[in-house]
C-alpha cells in the first residue's frame, strides 16, 4: 500500500476522472489532496462546466516568494501529515510537485538519494518545473533538460494528451527531466485533462505504467 500526497489546482479534476484511476489501481492505496493556496479563474476552454473553486500554486507577481512560501508551506504539511510515499499532479499540481522534488533534491543530495521525499510521482499534463535558484537570484527561468539534464531520480509516471491546449510543452519537458530508466509514458488521446476509461487503451496502459512505477520504488527501499 502507498500514501499519495495531490497537490492539484482544482480538486473536481483529480477526485472525478482521477477516481477511476485510484479505483482501476484498488491495491489500498491512500490519498491525501492538497489545495494550492491562491485563489483564480479557470484557464480558457479548462474545466468551464466545473461550479467548484479554482486554485493555483504559482502567483506574479512577486513569484520567487510566492514559491519559496509555497515550498515552506509544503514542506510543513508533508513533516505534519506524512510521510508520503508518492506524488500525484495535473497541470500546475503537476508543477509545483516537480519544483518541489528538484528543490528537495538539491537542498540535500545525499538524503534524497538514500530516503527521497517521494518515493515516486505521477504527472498528469505536468508544465515544466521553475528553477527555484534562478528565482532567487532574480531570474525566472523554466528548467530544461537541455540545460539542466536529469534532475528527478525516482521512478515518474508522465501522461499528457495529443491534442493539449493549455501548453503544447505539458509532459514532453518534464518528461525529459526525469530519469529516462525510471520513467513511464503514457500520450492518451485528449487534451489537458486526466484520462478517464472512455480511452480504454490509454487508461489501461496508465493503470499499468503507475503499478511499474510503484514496483520500482518498492524495489529501491
Amino acid at each position: 500500500m502507498f500514501s499519495f500526497v495531490l497537490p492539484v489546482p482544482l480538486r473536481i479534476e483529480i477526485s472525478s476522472a482521477g477516481a477511476a484511476l485510484r479505483y482501476a489501481l484498488n491495491d489500498g492505496h491512500e490519498y491525501d489532496f492538497v489545495e494550492a493556496p491562491h485563489p483564480c479563474t479557470p484557464s480558457e476552454g479548462i474545466f468551464n462546466d466545473s461550479t467548484d473553486e479554482v486554485s493555483k500554486w504559482i502567483v506574479e507577481p512577486a513569484i520567487a516568494a510566492a514559491l519559496q512560501q509555497t515550498v515552506d508551506d509544503l514542506d510543513t504539511y508533508i513533516a505534519a501529515e506524512g510521510p508520503f510515499d508518492a506524488v500525484m499532479g495535473f497541470s500546475q499540481g503537476a508543477k509545483m510537485a516537480a519544483t518541489y522534488i528538484i528543490h528537495k533534491a538539491r537542498q540535500d543530495p545525499h538524503r534524497q538519494r538514500m530516503q527521497p521525499t517521494f518515493k515516486c510521482a505521477v504527472f498528469f499534463s505536468g508544465s515544466p518545473p521553475l528553477d527555484l535558484v534562478a528565482l532567487q537570484q532574480g531570474s525566472a527561468r523554466t528548467m530544461d533538460s537541455e540545460i539542466d539534464g536529469e534532475v528527478i531520480h525516482i521512478p515518474t509516471v508522465h501522461f499528457w494528451g495529443v491534442t493539449e491546449s493549455e501548453d503544447p510543452t505539458c509532459g514532453p519537458t518534464l518528461n525529459h527531466l526525469c530519469n529516462a530508466k525510471l520513467r513511464h509514458t503514457v500520450i492518451h488521446a485528449g487534451g489537458h485533462e486526466v484520462p478517464g476509461p472512455k480511452d480504454k487503451t490509454s487508461f489501461v496502459a496508465g493503470v499499468e505504467a503507475i503499478r511499474q512505477a510503484i514496483g520500482q520504488a518498492l524495489l529501491q527501499r
